[in-house]
């Protein structure tokens, strides 16, 4: 398993080449014109990219949001945002359509909006845009049914995100348009292959694996790692927020993708097929099948690899080292690695297409 964190990132150089901005929703050019009539001297900064990142930070973590809800957020955030910057040519002034989306999701923040009338206006016509497929997204929301016999994850009630798969994914139509084929039956011999592998490896732990499987449960995120790669390799502002919004999207299509099939087959976690298993971290409470780390850190790769080609190695590099973390944490068997992968590299093509 190879440690590459971020510090690597550094030696990376990025593209040069230009990102076709392009936003997510049509705008129409009677909505357009009432942001027209207006003027600003204002232009868009990654100063102010920068203190909405920390904002919507602040907000999630102050709220203590888990199982997916990020994803959802910076999805909205992120695609909001670069629609304006697209629209607006990169004038005015995010602040406005940033703190609008945030509200959705934290109604009662208090958040500054403060804009010129030019912003305040465009950022309104983007809102409504965001906040239909909010509304909309909300009331098809549910629960997938627990399945509970001798061969299921146990785990605990309420499970870990288990309505996260009836969102509407943004790439695609349906949140199950990637499921996988389900795992083995349960007395197919493959699982004593399975749990034989994992204990070898797992046998490899020492001092650095398991700092690399703290780093990826605890630190890493792909919207941060690619942030900071962006600004600190100075790409300009408009291309990141097209690649931004892109991977926001992929990432939560990917959570979407995954969750369907975990809470579809509800394949039990290494450790309840052999209990002589320790894991090095805390196991979530939800289904092992597919591996969501797996499937978000090739979703990951496969968006930045097409922005930035000539770092293609690195990128997967870093996918391939949050996926295993997982495995030798003691949490995943390399069959629910593979199919998150599978899962994030068709995600993210869909995403790339639309």
């Amino acid at each position: 398993m190879k440690m590459w964190f971020l510090s690597s990132l550094a030696l990376l150089l990025p593209l040069s080449a230009a990102i076709e901005i392009k936003p997510y929703y049509t705008y129409m050019d009677q909505d357009l014109e009432l942001a027209k009539r207006n003027s600003t001297q204002l232009s868009l900064t990654n100063k102010e990219l920068e203190r909405w990142d920390n904002t919507a930070a602040r907000l999630i973590q102050e709220a203590k949001l888990k199982n997916g809800q990020q994803e959802r957020i910076l999805a909205y955030l992120y695609s909001a945002q670069r629609d304006f910057s697209y629209l607006s040519n990169g004038k005015g002034s995010i602040n406005p359509v940033s703190a609008h989306i945030l509200a959705l999701f934290f109604p009662n923040a208090i958040l500054d909006a403060k804009g010129d009338e030019y912003s305040e206006t465009l950022g309104s016509i983007v809102y409504n845009k965001y906040r239909a497929r909010f509304l909309t997204e909300d009331k098809i929301v549910y629960n997938y049914p627990v399945v509970e016999n001798e061969t299921s994850y146990k785990g605990e009630k309420p499970f870990c995100g288990i309505w996260i798969g009836s969102y509407q994914p943004w790439g695609f139509e349906k949140s199950n348009a990637f499921r996988p084929s389900g795992p083995p039956p349960q007395d197919n011999p493959e699982w004593k292959t399975q749990l034989a592998t994992l204990k070898s490896e797992m046998l490899k732990n020492n001092e650095k694996v398991r700092s690399t499987i703290h780093y990826w449960d605890e630190q890493a995120d792909w919207n941060d790692i690619a942030s900071n790669y962006m600004q600190s390799h100075k790409v300009p502002l408009q291309q990141q927020f097209q690649v931004r919004a892109v991977l926001a999207q992929a990432l939560e299509d990917t959570k979407i993708a995954v969750y369907d099939a975990k809470y579809t087959y509800w394949t039990q976690r290494p450790h309840e097929r052999d209990t002589a298993i320790e894991t090095e971290i805390p196991c979530p409470n939800r289904p092992s099948y597919p591996a969501a780390f797996s499937a978000m850190g090739t979703a990951a790769a496969t968006v930045l690899s097409t922005y930035f080609p000539e770092n293609q190695s690195k990128w997967y590099a870093l996918a391939d080292e949050a996926g295993y973390s997982r495995i030798h944490a003691g949490l995943l068997l390399p069959i629910d690695h593979i199919a998150g992968e599978r899962i994030g590299k068709q995600v993210a093509e869909a995403e790339l297409k639309k």
